[in-house]
């Protein structure tokens, strides 16, 4: 088994969507994985919010003995071995977890959502991301989400008014909302959601910041729309301290190292009574598709990375109705752009 990986810069589209504060490109690591002739694909992608870099990525991938991941994968038993390689590096994990996943199903002639069990007539609809921005750029953005049934809506700024005004100008497509710890009152939070719900709103993602965990629970109690943990939500050991606090999660492959363990977490999570969605970072279709492979298991669908990149390696994946589709090809079924 041979590991390749090499660095690479994703591009956002620009100007739509990207605030002057924020950068409109993004690191990744894109993997991959040969064996027997077959060709696994995984990818890390690296934005700058988040501690990992492509030098952590690459040196994490540099200390992994592939003599220590033996095929069949046992993915628990591989995920012990990243662990004792390091504690950290999740996105590292996360792309050598996606390649190893895309690898062993193509191998086995399955597709990645038949060697998940996940059922694709169950895929919920994805939104389709509108950052902070002037309303001329806004309104262009919803322009751009033709394909998709919902939007997501990043807010916390002095300008939430003026975006969904802006919005609602063009389009009553249901919403997502993102705050990103944004609001730090809890009742103008509060009062904020009721007139959010009245504008279509079905959720709201990290209201107030993530350490507010009393004033987090009091918000969630008392708003009409489920209220999910995002920064404040990472691997699975943090289930049990949110439990009472929020009504739902984000999974994201980043944040908890791929595949395998997003699994476990939707699983663990359902038991819990979460709701779950499962996103994305600014991804191109490799980590996109893997997460959608998933995301038939939840209740939740964030996952437009692809569409709002300018130079995705793979094609674009293909919407129906708003949802992502899941192609018969083996593997994550990646297209490489000619």
């Amino acid at each position: 088994m041979i590991i390749h990986a090499k660095p690479f810069t994703l591009t956002l589209k620009n100007p739509f969507g990207i605030s002057k504060n924020t950068r409109n490109e993004t690191q990744t690591i894109m993997v991959e994985i040969k064996k027997d002739g077959f060709i696994g694909f995984g990818e890390a992608c690296l934005p700058p919010y988040l501690p990992e870099t492509q030098k952590s990525v690459l040196a994490f991938i540099q200390k992994i003995d592939p003599k220590e991941i033996s095929y069949p994968f046992d993915f628990e038993l591989i995920h012990d071995y990243f662990n004792h390689v390091d504690s950290e590096n999740f996105s590292a994990k996360a792309c050598l977890d996606i390649a190893l996943h895309d690898l062993m199903a193509k191998i086995e002639n399955k597709t990645l959502f038949q060697l998940l069990n996940s059922n694709p007539d169950k895929m919920p609809y994805s939104a389709f991301t509108i950052g902070i921005d002037k309303s001329d750029m806004i309104i262009e953005k919803v322009k751009q989400s033709s394909a998709f049934r919902y939007l997501k809506v990043k807010l916390g700024s002095d300008k939430d008014d003026e975006m969904i005004a802006a919005i609602r100008t063009i389009s009553f497509k249901p919403l997502y909302v993102d705050v990103n710890e944004g609001w730090k009152d809890k009742r103008k939070a509060l009062e904020q959601i009721f007139r959010l719900r009245d504008d279509g709103a079905k959720l709201i993602e990290q209201p107030l910041p993530k350490a507010e965990l009393i004033d987090t629970s009091w918000l969630s109690e008392n708003s009409p729309i489920p209220i999910l943990a995002d920064e404040a939500f990472q691997t699975i050991e943090d289930l049990e301290k949110l439990q009472g606090v929020y009504k739902g999660i984000v999974v994201k492959l980043m944040k908890c190292g791929g595949i395998y363990p997003a699994s476990k977490i939707i699983e663990k999570a359902k038991m819990m009574d979460f709701k779950i969605m499962m996103g994305c970072m600014n991804e191109s279709s490799c980590a996109v598709m893997a997460g959608a492979a998933l995301a038939p298991n939840c209740n939740y669908a964030d996952l437009d990375g692809p569409f709002l990149l300018t130079n995705n390696p793979f094609v674009n994946p293909k919407m129906a109705d708003g949802k992502i589709v899941l192609n018969n090809n083996a593997g994550i079924g990646l297209v490489k752009v000619e």
